[in-house]
């Protein structure tokens, strides 16, 4: 699986999945922040709001918005599942193995799985 198979410009997400894995990647520094949902609309646009108004939870993720700009980000749909545990064993991975291949991930935490 690739991390590019459904990619679009932050402000560009289109919803026809309901649920699934994502990631938010900054393409300056080719920074990853993994997540899953079981509604990518509102999970989306609760990053959205955070990060335009200086809030998200992620300072680093925050940090770069800011520098960066809403056009260095793209919301991009890895997975779609209805399967809870599912889809947090596959943000599980992609962040331990992004983390494992020296990739850039602003995820300070990893799913509870189980």
């Amino acid at each position: 699986m690739k991390r590019n198979e459904c990619k679009t410009r932050f402000e560009e997400m289109n919803f026809e999945i309901g649920e699934g894995v994502y990631a938010i990647r900054c393409s300056a520094t080719n920074s990853y922040y993994y997540g899953n949902t079981n509604d990518i609309r509102t999970r989306y646009s609760k990053h959205n709001w955070y990060l335009k108004r200086g809030r998200h939870p992620n300072r680093k993720l925050q940090e770069d918005f800011n520098q960066f700009g809403v056009e260095a980000f793209e919301f991009i749909m890895i997975a779609g599942s209805r399967n809870k545990e599912e889809r947090a064993m596959l943000e599980y991975l992609l962040i331990t193995e992004g983390r494992g291949e020296g990739q850039s991930v602003y995820n300070a935490y990893l799913p509870v799985l189980g």
